[in-house]
């Protein structure tokens, strides 16, 4: 059959999407797999990616999945902050930045926000493995703060800053110095400005 030969060749665990599927199959097309996802044999996570139904979807996957779909990606903004533990929130879409236009993934399984930066400032991420093989790219924790407030322009003040919560303990454990040297990679005046105020404001919480 071919979706157990399919499963044989991709892995039971592994994302995938349709031109995955036609490296194997040069004749496979897209009505095939939109049959196995009505047919609950196959699960879709973002707009042309999905997994086998038995797959039990964590955030690494859909980290892995958000940087695939969308490339070149990696996790940053709120999903990051969360991931490091320096957000109190639950965080309910994936957030990303990117070098190409802004988009937005919606499915029953999660939202996928791809944010834009100029190609100079897609830098300071990392490679994390899980599973089997498997990688997705996520923003150092100062990085993941730098975008946040580059992609924020309205945060401006001591209270502006202190809105966004971030965990004062795992502030003060960050590295400081890369936070201030990455800033002035960003060669932007406004958000060099909301640095120093972000420090300001947490060495005084």
């Amino acid at each position: 059959m071919l979706l157990d030969s399919m499963r044989r060749t991709i892995g039971t665990d592994a994302p995938f999407s349709i031109r995955d599927l036609a490296l194997i199959d040069p004749g496979f097309r897209q009505p095939t797999l939109a049959e196995w996802n009505r047919k609950g044999e196959v699960r879709m996570l973002a707009r042309g990616w999905y997994v086998f139904a038995d797959v039990q979807v964590d955030l690494p996957l859909l980290f892995d999945v958000g940087c695939q779909a969308y490339p070149p990606a990696y996790v940053s903004l709120e999903s990051a902050l969360s991931w490091y533990e320096l957000v109190p929130e639950t965080v309910h879409a994936i957030t990303l930045v990117g070098t190409r236009t802004t988009r937005t993934s919606v499915t029953d399984a999660a939202t996928f926000v791809w944010q834009t930066v100029k190609p100079l400032r897609w830098f300071g991420y990392r490679v994390v493995e899980y599973g089997r093989g498997r990688r997705f790219l996520i923003a150092e924790a100062e990085k993941a703060i730098l975008d946040y407030l580059y992609l924020h322009p309205g945060l401006h003040t001591t209270d502006d800053m202190m809105s966004v919560r971030l965990d004062e303990g795992g502030f003060a454990a960050l590295d400081h110095d890369r936070l201030a040297q990455w800033a002035l990679r960003f060669d932007h005046a406004r958000l060099s400005r909301q640095v120093h105020v972000l420090e300001e404001a947490m060495r005084n919480a």
